[in-house]
């Protein structure tokens, strides 16, 4: 079995590794590849953005397919949920099943608005960015996880909100998933999700799978919600 795992945003590769190591301690024989959301050049472009870091997972997702010789899984955590439609709309015969978790697809919550105008301002003003990256050392007291960002994925998470903001966060047309697509895909999702609102989930349920468990949208921090996602996925999916 060959894994491809489109992380969300903050794109924190840590603890990405960590479940990719829980995933072949409870299955030897698979082989997991994460890809990596590189810091493109500053766009205003945003829907240029968001699908050029598409085509960036996109070749390294044709590259394991084609190492591997055979059909992978795509798993996209939250924005990596996003990207995962695109690969399979586009290369549905490299791809065996899409795994959508906590899908970032369209208009988020209230709170989730909140968070991506603050992080839109933040981009806007790289003094910011400057400052959050000096001082991280006193925030990491407080946000534990922190310690784990690098600068360059804090750095790529400040562009990816500004797109992030534009395209997706300002979609509210209903969402649609074409015929062809829908036997390939699966969704988890939870409650109280500000990227993944009970509106999208009804949407989303119209068209394929879906399975809701007690877990959070960022479940990827939590060795315990890692391992009830990889169970459900075992169980249903893999």
């Amino acid at each position: 079995m060959h894994l491809f795992i489109i992380p969300g945003n903050p794109p924190a590769v840590h603890f990405y590794r960590l479940w990719a190591e829980e995933i072949c301690r409870k299955r030897k024989e698979c082989t997991v590849h994460i890809s990596p959301y590189p810091r493109l050049p500053a766009n205003e472009d945003s829907s240029r953005y968001l699908n050029d870091m598409a085509e960036i997972h996109a070749k390294e997702l044709l590259a394991f397919h084609r190492a591997a010789k055979e059909k992978v899984f795509v798993i996209g955590h939250s924005l990596g949920g996003w990207m995962a439609l695109r690969l399979l709309e586009k290369h549905p015969d490299a791809i065996e099943k899409c795994l959508l978790l906590y899908p970032f697809l369209k208009r988020p919550s209230f709170k989730g608005r909140a968070i991506l105008q603050l992080g839109r301002a933040l981009y806007k003003v790289p003094f910011f960015q400057e400052a959050l990256l000096s001082c991280r050392s006193f925030l990491e007291r407080f946000v534990s996880d922190l310690t784990y960002v690098t600068d360059n994925e804090l750095l790529a998470s400040f562009s990816l909100v500004y797109h992030e903001q534009k395209i997706i966060g300002r979609h509210k047309e209903t969402l649609h998933i074409p015929e062809p697509m829908r036997e390939k895909l699966h969704m988890i999702y939870c409650d109280q999700d500000a990227w993944c609102p009970p509106e999208t989930v009804d949407e989303m349920k119209q068209w394929i799978s879906s399975e809701k468990l007690p877990t959070m949208h960022g479940f990827i921090t939590s060795a315990k919600e890692r391992a009830i996602v990889l169970e459900a996925l075992l169980q249903k999916v893999l």
